[in-house]
């Protein structure tokens, strides 16, 4: 295969990874990860371009080839600064133009205007800082949910670092001159390699975003819309594994439960909107005491609960003390009016002869309702040892 075949091709793969990387965005225009990756494709293609262009046009140096390896370059830091953005660091959107601008000037040393060789010693080691950087940040983040989507991506530029070694190394060794446009071995493999690369570039892409996206639907089966808690199907999922964690370890386990004193009089005298918007005042007022957003749940109505690992009865009592007082101390404000609210809460904890959780939450329930029975606006712990 010609070396002008082999650049069509180059253009092809990653016409293909401009466009879908696009249209991934237009469906999820949070994902601007998905523009970066969009952008290197687009490098990709426009290097090729003018490589292609030299079988039919005579260009001038600042061209061929400092134009066409300028993009090439600037291709894989795209892709790096994609990656950042995915990974969660700060994009450093400034390493596109800088690399942009280095690569062109290193063309205009004496060394690396005078063959092809030169040339490659030069960049190699800069491609292999940029996809190396990004491997790394994504070994980095590979507990993070999007860990193992990330997999393939990370071998994939592994496998690439690892060619442009080996393609050095007989780059070295070898004796042959190389030309621009020839179809030496070195630059024919090279230019496979290319192909390869950007498809299963390509590939990864569309893994990780689907990946991402089953993720965030997912999220969503399992959140209060209201609320932004989780719900009681994700209250199963999550009670189970921090009970069975908690019988294994031989840890303590407590749920605390909460119900808004006085709901329905709130929605009977102001409405339903104001009735949403003390429910998402109280959860707020709550998340600043309690257990993180994994461990927030609303049952349904004016109902939550706290599954509060690695705590014991006693602990367990003091987070809802501060729970009730948070709620208690800040009304809520509505057309200059302000409404006060307060929670009734049940606790309790494991006991050893606990078949699921659900006997711990229905021993916090059985607190919570005899909280508000004497009065609410209280804590009390299921075995009535304390008062609060």
């Amino acid at each position: 295969m010609d070396i002008t075949t082999l650049i069509i091709c180059t253009v092809v793969v990653s016409l293909v990874l401009a466009v879908s990387m696009l249209a991934l965005y237009l469906i999820n225009r949070k994902a601007t990860y998905l523009l970066l990756w969009s952008f290197s494709g687009l490098c990709f293609a426009a290097s090729n371009l003018f490589g292609s262009a030299t079988a039919f046009l005579d260009l001038p140096f600042w061209m061929l080839p400092v134009a066409a390896n300028m993009l090439y370059m600037t291709a894989h830091a795209a892709v790096l600064c994609g990656v950042s953005k995915l990974v969660g660091n700060k994009c450093q959107i400034w390493v596109i133009p800088a690399t942009a601008v280095i690569t062109s000037g290193l063309h205009f040393l004496p060394f690396a205007s005078a063959s092809v060789e030169n040339r490659m010693f030069l960049f190699y080691p800069i491609i292999l800082s940029l996809v190396g950087t990004a491997a790394g940040l994504l070994y980095k983040a590979r507990r993070e949910q999007y860990g193992r989507a990330s997999l393939f991506l990370f071998i994939v530029m592994q496998l690439f670092m690892l060619q442009l070694l080996v393609r050095a190394w007989l780059l070295l060794s070898g004796t042959q001159p190389l030309t621009f446009m020839g179809n030496e071995f070195l630059q024919t493999s090279g230019s496979l390699a290319v192909i390869g690369y950007i498809l299963l570039l390509t590939v990864s892409f569309v893994i990780v975003e689907m990946w991402l996206r089953e993720l965030r639907l997912r999220e969503l089966a399992n959140t209060d819309t209201l609320t932004g808690w989780r719900n009681r199907h994700a209250l199963q999922h999550c009670a189970s594994m921090h009970f069975s964690d908690a019988c294994l370890q031989n840890e303590p386990l407590a749920l605390i439960a909460i119900d808004l004193d006085r709901f329905k009089s709130i929605n009977d005298k102001y409405g339903h909107v104001v009735g949403d918007e003390a429910l998402r005042f109280v959860t707020q007022r709550i998340s600043r005491v309690c257990c993180g957003a994994d461990h927030r749940f609303r049952l349904g109505g004016e109902e939550f609960v706290i599954i509060c690992p690695h705590t014991t009865l006693e602990n367990a009592q003091k987070i809802a003390e501060r729970i009730r007082a948070v709620v208690e101390e800040c009304p809520l404000s509505f057309e200059n009016e302000s409404i006060s609210m307060t929670v009734s809460i049940g606790v309790s904890a494991r006991e050893s002869l606990d078949p699921s959780w659900e006997s711990i939450l229905r021993r916090a329930d059985e607190a919570m309702y005899r909280a508000k029975f004497e009065g609410r606006n209280r804590v009390r712990l299921f075995d009535n040892t304390a008062t609060v």
